[in-house]
């Protein structure tokens, strides 16, 4: 049996474009409302840096992970995502082991 997988991601926009970015991150977690492998989307913004934008993930696995990675639809939202960034974003994995939401 695989062990749950998670990622905290912080991106970073270009100046002033903190809401373009947290609106194509919230498109990309309606999108996987229908996705039974993932167990956790949800999309924050920071109270002190108005053009960071954090997506915490829980999934069934890695591998769950990955493959949703290569959907066409998701590689389409990161190429649209990519000139909003200021710098590459920041992701710890994580092994998400309880809680509400999982």
């Amino acid at each position: 049996m695989s062990e749950t997988y998670g990622m905290h991601v912080e991106f970073t926009a270009q100046p002033g474009r903190g809401d373009e970015l947290e609106s194509l991150l919230l498109e990309a977690a309606a999108g996987t409302a229908a996705v039974e492998d993932c167990l956790l989307y949800v999309v924050s913004r920071s109270v002190e840096q108005a053009d960071v934008v954090t997506v915490t993930e829980g999934w069934k696995s890695e591998a769950a992970h990955g493959k949703s990675l290569k959907d066409p639809e998701v590689r389409a939202l990161i190429e649209r995502a990519m000139p909003l960034m200021a710098a590459p974003p920041k992701a710890s994995r994580l092994r998400p082991v309880g809680g509400k939401g999982l």
